[in-house]
């Protein structure tokens, strides 16, 4: 398999019912791609309903910030959910030379954007969603991209050109969000209307929440006291921690009932309670649920 003659057999074409459903589903993904230009997209198309490749070399160089088949729409739309098929697929892109070089990393950032921080924000009808939504795919292109890091950080390198490109531009998707991201599980808890890609917010699933309690371990012991001119800036990042953790601890399991929100505080809490973290971090959940913290608008 190479990227110019991928393994079809998925895209069951002579099977009209599969293809009217694919036809059929494909105006709501067009729409969640529509940062793309008509362009892209129509490359898209075609690999979403036949699994045709791009003209790779053709089209090596046409920079655009949104590209056409980035490393998340090759996995997203591919009709398999099998995570060994997919990883074997994964693997090939991130080989080849034939990609351009910011098309892995632009997929990684989607995916993570995605999945974390559009999933966990405030919105009330799915309608005009313009960031992909998986549909249960989700933790299997989690175990895809995130199987081997060290092998997808050596691809990166290579395919940016530039050992300080890729500490900005895309080391940061490899190792998680850090303490940082502890905002976007209170984000998450205090949602009213639950819509089904809420639902399926990446850091709720087990493998996802080990990858963010593991960029934690690295966290630098002053990170809420680092000498900064920005005092308001580090003022907010404290407020905004004290907030995630005091939504994580009051957060009524009882009336949410038996749901992916209850069963992932159970799962934090035992974390927060139970594994290393900072002091200043830990003090903090300490005094949340001593009820020595109020915050606004909880």
């Amino acid at each position: 398999m190479t990227l110019e003659t991928i393994d079809t057999s998925c895209w069951l074409t002579k099977d009209m019912v599969w293809m009217q459903a694919r036809k059929d589903a494909w105006p709501s993904i067009e729409t969640m791609l529509s940062k793309k230009n008509k362009k892209a997209i129509s490359i898209i198309k075609q690999y979403y309903l036949k699994g045709k490749m791009p003209n790779w070399k053709a089209l090596q160089e046409w920079e655009n910030n949104e590209r056409h088949l980035d490393l998340l729409c090759l996995l997203w739309l591919h009709p398999s959910n099998d995570e060994q098929l997919l990883y074997s697929l994964y693997r090939e892109y991130m080989e080849s030379e034939l990609i351009y070089k910011t098309d892995a990393v632009k997929g990684y950032s989607s995916f993570v954007y995605s999945q974390i921080q559009v999933a966990s924000s405030q919105f009330t009808t799915m309608d005009g969603n313009y960031f992909p939504y998986l549909d249960g795919k989700g933790l299997v292109i989690f175990n895809v991209l995130y199987k081997d890091i060290d092998f997808a950080g050596v691809q990166m390198r290579k395919q940016l050109k530039n050992i300080d490109r890729f500490k900005t531009d895309a080391q940061h998707l490899l190792i998680g969000g850090k303490l940082r991201e502890i905002y976007s599980f209170g984000r998450w808890l205090a949602l009213e209307t639950i819509l089904p890609s809420h639902k399926e917010w990446l850091l709720q699933y087990e493998e996802p929440l080990e990858w963010w309690y593991s960029s934690c371990v690295d966290e630098p012991t002053d990170y809420f006291t680092e000498k900064t001119k920005d005092y308001d800036l580090k003022q907010q990042l404290v407020e905004n921690t004290y907030k995630a953790l005091y939504r994580i601890h009051h957060f009524d399991t009882e009336r949410e009932g038996d749901t992916c929100r209850t069963r992932f505080v159970y799962k934090v809490r035992k974390i927060l309670d139970e594994r290393e973290f900072i002091e200043d971090f830990k003090k903090m959940w300490l005094d949340v649920k001593a009820g020595n913290v109020e915050v606004e608008e909880p």
